[in-house]
């Protein structure tokens, strides 16, 4: 191929992609900041911490969880959001978070219900209650 016929990346394009790159890192820098600081938050809560829109931080987050050694992990807690609904909450990997802020989810002597013990699958059930569950086809 010709030098004339290949296609030029323009000098903006690339300056843009140096830039990105850093407000990545800035961005990531400033969630471990938040999350040093707050312990454990939601998107939410990070983003209103920081100052920032949340559609920008949950992105970062997101990255940050599936990089190859993350540095934060997102819990199985769920805070309030703006819209009123619930988000996931993240902590710092490594970082172990006090027993107060469990306790202010569930207070301390709360009796934590237990997920039912498993009784084997549907077929199995139907079996114990003599019904004959039909085989269906999708093609008749």
């Amino acid at each position: 191929m010709s030098e004339e016929k290949k296609r030029r990346i323009p000098d903006t394009s690339k300056i843009a992609k140096v830039n990105s790159e850093h407000l990545k890192q800035t961005h990531y820098q400033k969630i471990i900041d938040a999350l040093t600081t707050l312990q454990l938050a939601n998107g939410y809560e990070i983003a209103k911490f920081m100052g920032m829109e949340h559609v920008q931080i949950n992105r970062r987050l997101h990255e940050m969880r599936d990089a190859d050694s993350p540095k934060i992990y997102r819990t199985e807690i769920k805070h309030e959001t703006t819209p009123g609904n619930k988000g996931y909450c993240y902590a710092i990997t490594g970082v172990e978070l006090p027993q107060s802020l469990f306790d202010a989810i569930i207070p301390a002597g709360t009796k934590v219900e237990k997920a039912m013990p498993k009784k084997g699958s549907l077929s199995e059930i139907y079996k114990k209650m003599g019904i004959v569950a039909k085989s269906q086809s999708l093609f008749p």
